[in-house]
């Protein structure tokens, strides 16, 4: 059960330090009177922490870190917090106090219940929603509680370019922050079966896709190279990662002994506008036991058995594309069967990763002790850990990876 958080300090006009004389007999006339190019460089050298800090200062200085083009991407929070976003409730694991709270999005001013709010992506810093109504996202900052409405363009995508979110198979939406510009990307791939209107007839029953991109510096969408036919995503998941949009699909086959279904990797470059296909590892891989990470600008790809939990590494120069890293020691497998309750079901969890950290999500199906259980690999110290679990009924595929930053959405 999540815990209410204590409310945020609000900013206020006066300053616990400017507004009085320090020991070196600085005034707050002189705090008042300091140019705003010398406060903002020396904003640009502090790190994230303090950042957070002297928003609280005066609503001069949060005023000046929002509205001015602090290089927030080039100082981020070294943190990696787990967040879960589900029937109207936002939840953040709080590493200090080692538990989960229950963090207000009353600033988003809408309905958390009623208006369909569905936590479908998430990067530097910002939380992205879908709502109820397809044409419109919702992109926030929970830590600086701004955000924005973000409508789809209708004619570009259709009449409904989000046929129920839920639908896993016919959309997949990946954000990327860009480290040049400060700015972020949005990537929305929607898959829809050819009805045969507009006098295509002969394609009806086809499986034909868009993709969408979506860059927050000029605000606008541009409709990019066409999914290419016959392609479902897949459970998997979707990432951006060094200018490319990831994700698990299928290719259905037609044999004639009936439908066949080929599974890949897809790969989307936005600078070259084209799709590539990146095979699998094996057979033997079913995809309801895969899914793909982003870490340090490498793709991940998670893999889980009855017997453990491997993970590969995306090397296309390599001849054999993947490379396998690590096996769960066994030891950790086993109490994540024991935690989970032996009730082991393949397609029923997730992965998340944000900077050098790993969670794997798995339900706890014992109706005594119901929840979410988390467990976390550092892949720079290759230590494993585990971290409350998160009670009630939830989805782990509405858990994400948080970096807290100061970006406006």
């Amino acid at each position: 059960m999540t815990r209410p958080s204590p409310p945020m300090e609000p900013c206020s006009s006066r300053s616990t330090s400017a507004e009085k004389a320090d020991e070196s007999g600085i005034t707050s006339s002189l705090w008042k009177s300091f140019p705003e190019e010398l406060l903002e460089r020396v904003f640009t050298k502090l790190p994230f922490e303090s950042l957070v800090r002297l928003r609280r200062v005066c609503k001069r200085w949060n005023q000046l870190i929002h509205a001015n083009e602090i290089p927030y991407l080039e100082n981020p929070s070294p943190k990696c917090v787990p967040v879960h976003f589900g029937r109207g409730s936002f939840s953040t694991y709080n590493s200090i106090r080692k538990d989960w709270q229950e963090q207000p999005l009353t600033f988003l001013e809408v309905d958390l219940l009623t208006s369909g709010l569905c936590l479908i992506a998430t990067a530097g810093g910002l939380l992205c929603f879908s709502t109820y109504v397809p044409e419109k996202l919702v992109i926030c900052n929970p830590l600086t509680r701004r955000f924005k409405e973000i409508q789809m363009p209708d004619p570009a995508v259709g009449e409904s370019p989000f046929p129920y979110l839920y639908t896993i198979d016919r959309i997949q939406v990946a954000m990327g922050a860009n480290m040049a510009t400060g700015n972020y990307e949005l990537l929305v791939a929607v898959v829809s079966e050819c009805d045969g209107s507009g006098g295509d007839a002969a394609n009806v029953g086809i499986l034909r896709g868009r993709l969408l991109v979506y860059d927050s510096g000029s605000e606008s969408w541009k409709k990019r190279a066409d999914v290419p036919r016959d392609i479902l995503f897949w459970l998997g998941g979707s990432v951006y990662c060094s200018g490319a949009f990831f994700c698990l699909a299928a290719l259905l086959l037609v044999p004639e002994d009936g439908a066949l279904w080929e599974w890949m990797l897809m790969k989307y470059d936005l600078e070259k506008d084209c799709w590539s296909v990146i095979p699998a590892i094996g057979a033997h891989v079913w995809m309801d036991h895969a899914r793909i990470v982003e870490h340090r600008g490498s793709v991940l790809l998670i893999t889980k058995s009855s017997s453990n939990i491997s993970i590969y590494k995306l090397d296309e120069s390599c001849s054999s594309l993947w490379i396998h890293l690590k096996d769960l020691p066994l030891n950790v497998f086993e109490d994540l069967r024991f935690r989970t309750r032996f009730a082991y079901r393949h397609d029923i969890w997730w992965c998340i990763s944000k900077a050098d950290f790993l969670f794997i999500i798995d339900p706890c199906r014992e109706r005594s002790c119901g929840g979410l259980i988390v467990l976390v690999h550092n892949l720079s110290e290759n230590s494993w850990d585990w971290i409350p679990m998160l009670e009630g009924n939830y989805d782990p595929h509405h858990l994400c990876a948080f970096e807290p930053s100061l970006a406006p959405p």
